[in-house]
């Protein structure tokens, strides 16, 4: 399952009622792996996450632009359940 929060009616949705994401999750049977992409945009998802996470063993990749804005704000940014990896620009030359 794929969340792309960069589209406007879905990350407005979201912003309003975080726990939807549990709900539109918890509406498919038999998820495991969930893609969220541009989560800095709705820092509170995090705690979402966290929840689905522990109550249900489901995987998460999680990408972002800016991880600046979790870290500024009072994000929960998934202490030891989480693991960070770094995609260096992909660049092909001739």
């Amino acid at each position: 399952m794929r969340f792309n929060l960069l589209e406007k009616d879905l990350c407005r949705n979201l912003i309003k009622n975080p726990a939807l994401l549990n709900e539109m999750i918890a509406a498919k049977k038999k998820i495991t792996h969930v893609l969220i992409d541009e989560i800095q945009k709705i820092p509170e998802l995090l705690d979402e996450v966290h929840n689905l996470i522990e109550s249900r063993g489901i995987h998460f990749a999680m990408s972002g632009s800016s991880a600046r804005k979790l870290k500024r704000g009072a994000a929960n940014l998934l202490a030891g359940r989480a693991q960070t990896h770094f995609l260096d620009p992909f660049i092909y030359f001739w």
